[in-house]
C-alpha cells in the first residue's frame, strides 16, 4: 500500500496516481495489473474521527498513562481532546496542563499526521520535525507520539 506520508505529499502538489482496481488500493511502481488513473481531489477526505474510535483512543491514552507514566503516581498524564479530525494531546504535569501535540486522523489508526506544539510561536508545527527531541519514537501510532512528547517535553 502507498505510504500515507508520501500520499500526503502528492496531495500537496496535486499529482495524479495509479489505483489498483482489483485490490482497491494505490499501487507501487513496477506492478503489472489493470489500472485506472484518478485525481487526488476525487479521493475521500477524513472529516472527523469516528465516535466509536474515540473510546478506543481514550483507552490507548489511559493505558499509556498507567503503564509508561506509573512512576509519577498519577501526577503526570496525557489528556486527549477531540476536534474534528484532530486529536489534541495535552499533558498534565503536577496540576499544570499544557499542549504537547496534535495528531491528524488519516483514516488509519496506525498512521497519524503529527504536529508538535511550539511554545515559542504558540502553534502546532508539522515542519522541521526531525529536530524535535524524541521524534525517532514517532512511528505513526498514538503510542509513538506519546513517547515522542515525553522526550520533547520531559516531566517536571
Amino acid at each position: 500500500m502507498l505510504n500515507r506520508k508520501l500520499f500526503s505529499s502528492l496531495l500537496l502538489i496535486n499529482i495524479s496516481y495509479f489505483y489498483n482496481i482489483r485490490k482497491n488500493q494505490p499501487i507501487f511502481a513496477g506492478e503489472l495489473i489493470i489500472i485506472k488513473q484518478i485525481n487526488i481531489k476525487d479521493m475521500p477526505r477524513v472529516r472527523a474521527i469516528p465516535a466509536g474510535l474515540k473510546e478506543r483512543i481514550k483507552k490507548l491514552v489511559d493505558d499509556f498513562n498507567k503503564k509508561e507514566l506509573r512512576e509519577y503516581n498519577g501526577k503526570v498524564y496525557y489528556k486527549p481532546e477531540f476536534r474534528g479530525k484532530y486529536l489534541y494531546l495535552d499533558r498534565v504535569d503536577f496540576n499544570e496542563q499544557f499542549p504537547v501535540m496534535r495528531l491528524g486522523y488519516t483514516g488509519n489508526l496506525r498512521d497519524w499526521d503529527f504536529a508538535i506544539y511550539r511554545f515559542s510561536k504558540g502553534n502546532y508545527a508539522k515542519d522541521d520535525l526531525f529536530i524535535v527531541p524524541g521524534f525517532e519514537y514517532f512511528d505513526g501510532t498514538i503510542k509513538g507520539a506519546l513517547r515522542c512528547g515525553m522526550e520533547a517535553y520531559p516531566p517536571g
